[in-house]
């Protein structure tokens, strides 16, 4: 007589493998948003249906496996250690092995309510730990909410909570349709359970159609990157680089006769490997900026202490600052932004900054930041602290794989905007350029010259006043889910009838 594992095998790997490919396609770096809903749902709906320790190590290597595109690309494009790789594999194997297998788990001890609460509230929590543990590298940039970014109704959900109310409904969605469609469930419970998840979802698309105002533009802002040189970094006085300033000088010429107020450059473009020469260089770029009489952002590595030897890749810890420097249009003194948090792959050189710093005279409405640090949601509200309606941000992406990161970093940057109610103007050397307004719709985007007008109003957001409250209730959730379900027994059926109910057909 075949074992309850034999039987129920070709549904276990054929779940395994469609939720893998899913994952596969719904989470990398330019995702299908439709895919990411269903994603979960084929091991979700197994847990259902198995042991709970089979639910999970099904669900955990779909997720791990199915990450696979985004794992090569830390380890290959941008030089995450291997052990480091290995263990985000891991944690992504434990992270949805911990969800598929608790809901099984719950489901067995007959409490589907508590199953269908526990997913997405199990996820959230999990996501929030893991971004809170690695805040000073990574930030959030791994969140799956990420992967609805073009889906401005669905994304206007963060400026209430936070990247963590889009992931809560990633998960919502499927674990209430595994739970609607469990055996033994009762027509009640499935009810209300897939009622109360509809409510949810409709609730969201009905509040973002109506929150996504239209805003005003009065400045006329562009994100430019002419740099073709295949360098991250050109030194100041290089040929390269003199060449590389002449092609901004002739398009910034174009675009204040196109009446751009403001231009924004990519991150650390060139270099300066001696303070003493520092002073000098950025009158260069202010006369530059006076000249044209339009304001200039542009991304700057400036050393702390001579270079020796000199080079990009100079090893020395705190050698140089990132920094976004403002060169305004009247010729008055420019402002340096450092760049405040670091991120995988970047060297020791980098000396972190400790301050927002903002433009002079808007009163503090444009605010100067630099690429990674829109990863890190504390950074950006404190720019929204110190009231920035508008952020003005150097950025990089790779050079080893151009545009490969373009649409997930640009996407990470533009929620930042929507949870903190901010416009966004950005420039990324490998990446793309995108002016975007506060309700994340893109107002231009171009892989050398996005040109478009932003308001500089404040828009004001629930999550920008109570940050990630969200994510705490979700533990709370969390923490009822698993009491009610450890509380009291009430099996919906026996293992035996749930064997027979996936294989019956």
């Amino acid at each position: 007589m075949d074992s309850p594992l034999v039987r129920t095998l070709p549904w276990t790997l054929g779940a395994g493998l469609t939720s893998t490919v899913l994952f596969w396609f719904g989470t990398n770096l330019e995702p299908v948003p439709w895919l990411t809903w269903i994603a979960a749902l084929p091991v979700l709906a197994l847990a259902a249906r198995v042991r709970p320790r089979s639910a999970a190590v099904t669900g955990g290597l779909a997720y791990a496996v199915g990450g696979i595109p985004t794992w090569w690309y830390l380890l290959a494009t941008i030089n995450v250690p291997l052990p480091a790789v290995l263990g985000m594999f891991a944690l992504a194997a434990i992270m949805l092995g911990v969800v598929t297998g608790g809901f099984g788990w719950m489901l067995r001890r007959g409490h589907p309510v508590a199953a269908a609460v526990f997913a997405p509230a199990a996820w959230v929590a999990m996501e929030f730990g893991y971004t809170l543990a690695a805040s000073d590298v990574m930030g959030s940039n791994t969140s799956v909410a990420y992967t609805q970014a073009d889906v401005l109704p669905v994304l206007q959900l963060v400026s209430v909570t936070g990247t963590w109310g889009v992931t809560f409904l990633l998960l919502a969605v499927p674990a209430a349709a595994a739970v609607v469609t469990a055996p033994g469930v009762t027509v009640r419970v499935r009810s209300w359970v897939g009622g109360a998840v509809a409510v949810l979802l409709a609730g969201t698309l009905v509040f973002g159609l109506v929150r996504m105002d239209t805003q005003d533009g009065q400045l006329r802002a562009a994100a430019i990157g002419l740099s073709d040189t295949g360098s991250v970094s050109i030194e100041y006085d290089a040929d390269e680089a003199e060449k590389l300033f002449g092609r901004y000088d002739g398009k910034l010429a174009e675009l204040a006769d196109d009446g751009v107020a403001l231009a924004v450059l990519p991150e650390i473009a060139f270099r300066v490997d001696d303070p003493k020469d520092i002073p000098g260089y950025l009158d260069k770029w202010g006369e530059l900026a006076r000249e044209h009489g339009i304001d200039v952002v542009a991304g700057i590595r400036l050393a702390t202490v001579k270079a020796d030897p000199p080079g990009e890749g100079n090893p020395h810890d705190d050698y140089a600052y990132n920094a976004a420097v403002y060169f305004p249009a009247d010729g008055g003194d420019p402002v340096k932004y450092y760049k405040m948090r670091t991120g995988p792959g970047v060297g020791p050189w980098l000396k972190l900054g400790d301050e927002p710093k903002y433009v002079p005279g808007s009163d503090n409405r444009l605010g100067l930041i630099v690429c990674g640090d829109l990863d890190h949601p504390d950074v950006a509200a404190a720019f929204r602290d110190g009231s920035a309606a508008v952020l003005l941000g150097p950025s990089l992406e790779n050079r080893k794989n151009p545009q490969v990161d373009a649409w997930w970093h640009s996407r990470a940057a533009i929620t930042r905007g929507v949870e903190q109610g901010m416009s966004l103007v950005r420039s990324a050397q490998f990446g793309v350029m995108t002016v975007s307004d506060a309700y994340g719709r893109i107002l231009a985007e171009d892989t050398r010259t996005a040109v478009g007008s932003v308001s500089t109003e404040r828009v004001t957001t629930v999550y920008s006043r109570l940050g990630d409250w969200f994510a705490w209730l979700c533990v709370a959730l969390l923490a009822g889910s698993l009491v009610a379900a450890v509380r009291r027994t009430t099996p919906i059926s026996s293992q035996k009838d749930r064997d027979h109910e996936l294989v019956k057909a």
